[in-house]
């Protein structure tokens, strides 16, 4: 089956952009978010996450995961299942995507 790749684009949802409206839940949330991208990364549909280094209410603040997978439709089934996504801290946006050029073998581990 061909992949095409993708991005989904991650923002927090607008009750999130305050940090009075976090607590543990949250935070196990978004270690359970980490867990599963790491898994969808383990499995071969993930090629690289992260995040912009900015506050929560900052509205430039956005999280990117880079994907291969056969459809964006499918694609985007895999990541309702997101604990971000399902419990609503998060809203997600997947666009299709080329890479033009890449340089992976010069990264250096951030």
């Amino acid at each position: 089956m061909d992949k095409s790749l993708f991005i989904a684009r991650y923002r927090l949802n607008e009750h999130y952009k305050n940090l009075e409206n976090w607590d543990e839940k949250v935070q196990d949330y978004l270690e359970q978010h980490a867990k599963y991208l790491n898994t969808l990364g383990q499995e071969g549909s993930l090629i690289f996450a992260g995040r912009t280094l900015l506050g929560v209410d900052d509205a430039n603040l956005f999280g990117i995961s880079v994907f291969q997978y056969s459809s964006k439709e499918g694609l985007n089934e895999i990541l309702k299942k997101d604990p971000v996504i399902l419990y609503n801290i998060q809203s997600v946006e997947v666009f299709p995507f080329s890479m033009g050029i890449q340089f992976f073998k010069n990264w250096a581990t951030y």
